[in-house]
């Protein structure tokens, strides 16, 4: 309650004079605020189902036909921008599962099981990055399969038809969320991951790409397997140079 003129604690008067200074400073801020709120509002996005299918964990985005606009690759398809209505294959989608339909029938059903099938299931295709890898000017795929698998990537074939030619970067990739990034400062990507119970890097002959990738192991033998979790890549010294982690700790 404030104190009114006639009232003889003035600072009562003072703190309500002082209250409707405050709003009425607070109102124009609000005011002002609203008056340029309109570059901020949040815009609708609009969901878009490429495919109804489970065919990998992730994707990627990349200018697979080169014509300025974005395109998608999830699994063995890539979709064309804007609309992502046209899909192509990369790869043979020969995978499929069994399962029931609403009314009792036995039905296959292509790709993995999954969210469709009301179980558990994997993927062969944990991750996917894009990347010019043979300097042609089109981008590639680098496929990171399931664990313990090979890390295979495939050569846009420069807007002829037909399936990507395979090449196979590493035969063993262990981990659940292997990388692709610069850690060398050479200004290219390598494949940093587990393979065979050693941290390692594989970078190719940028030259030869398609052939074999180097392996380079950067941590004694440990425990790490196919199905470890976690790992990340980052400069923790501040010295410019990336730096491989885990729980446990950190390699320099």
């Amino acid at each position: 309650m404030c104190a009114g003129p006639l009232d003889p604690g003035r600072r009562g008067g003072q703190r309500c004079r002082m209250r409707r200074f405050l709003f009425m400073i607070l109102g124009l801020v609000c005011t002002a605020a609203l008056g340029q709120a309109k570059d901020f509002y949040v815009h609708d996005w609009t969901k878009i189902h490429a495919n109804k299918h489970f065919w990998a964990e992730g994707g990627a985005v990349g200018d697979f036909n080169r014509d300025g606009y974005g395109d998608l690759v999830v699994g063995p398809y890539w979709y064309a921008g804007p609309d992502f209505k046209a899909r192509h294959e990369i790869y043979p989608a020969v995978e499929s599962f069994e399962m029931k339909d609403k009314d009792g029938q036995t039905v296959k059903v292509p790709g993995f099981p999954g969210a469709i099938s009301g179980r558990n299931g994997y993927s062969a295709n944990f991750l996917c990055y894009v990347y010019d890898l043979n300097s042609d000017g089109w981008d590639d795929v680098l496929v990171m399969g399931f664990p313990g698998k090979e890390s295979p990537w495939f050569e846009n074939p420069k807007g002829k038809p037909g399936l990507w030619k395979k090449h196979i970067s590493i035969n063993v990739t262990d981990n659940e969320s292997p990388h692709f990034e610069d850690i060398t400062g050479d200004g290219k990507p390598e494949i940093i991951c587990n393979s065979e119970g050693y941290f390692i890097y594989a970078e190719p002959n940028w030259d030869e790409p398609e052939k074999p990738w180097t392996v380079h192991r950067v941590t004694a033998k440990g425990k790490w397997q196919r199905f470890t979790h976690g790992m990340g890549v980052g400069d923790i010294s501040g010295d410019g140079r990336k730096d491989i982690m885990d729980m446990n700790g950190w390699w320099e």
